[in-house]
């Protein structure tokens, strides 16, 4: 059995057409912030969560609309509103290692399971984030996460021609963000379109 798995940073759910050469969609850039900054421009519809830690924080997506095949980009924006950096860690088990968290963006929809993988690394830098307001950089591909040519199922449909994960079925989604204390941030409705 053949099985090609495509992992992305911002991970998508779902699709049936090939996606051949990959493009990118491009939103505004957004970059990791080390000083506090006063403001942010936000989105009339952007809810905000707020995170144990007393963090404020969004997933910002310049588009909410992708075609198939094509890259989501956006930002999960965090407000840091207590006045000094916060070092946020993922895995700390009594006695074990602290270890730097890891997050991804995933679209949820249409009955498919597209869980992204994390490396089981232990990272030993924090997610630091500084007092004011810091932007994380996120994207990803709007087509399945893996594929087979042997045995498709609904999780992992037939390869494209060019042997990599079909496109997602166009429809509605939510973009939520996954395996960190960033998941606080409200999922986002997003459409993907052919």
């Amino acid at each position: 059995m053949r099985r090609t798995v495509c992992t992305v940073a911002l991970v998508v759910a779902a699709g049936m057409t090939a996606c051949g050469e990959q493009q990118v969609e491009r939103g505004t850039p957004t970059s990791p912030s080390s000083s506090a900054r006063p403001s942010v421009t936000t989105p009339a519809a952007a809810p905000t969560g707020v995170t144990p830690e007393g963090l404020q924080v969004r997933l910002e997506l310049p588009r909410t609309t992708v075609r198939a095949c094509k890259t989501l980009t956006g930002a999960v924006v965090v407000i840091n509103p207590t006045g000094r950096a916060v070092d946020l860690w993922s895995g700390t088990v009594p006695g074990g290692p602290d270890c730097t968290p890891k997050h991804a963006v995933q679209l949820v929809g249409h009955g498919i399971d597209t869980s992204p993988a994390f490396t089981a690394d232990c990272g030993s830098q924090p997610l630091r984030i500084a007092s004011g307001t810091t932007r994380v950089p996120m994207s990803a591909l709007t087509t399945y996460t893996s594929c087979s040519q042997d045995h498709p199922s609904i999780d992992s449909p037939r390869c494209g021609a060019d042997g990599g994960p079909p496109g997602l079925p166009t429809g509605r989604y939510e973009a939520r963000v996954v395996g960190s204390v960033l998941s606080a941030a409200p999922a986002v409705a997003v459409t993907v379109t052919s």
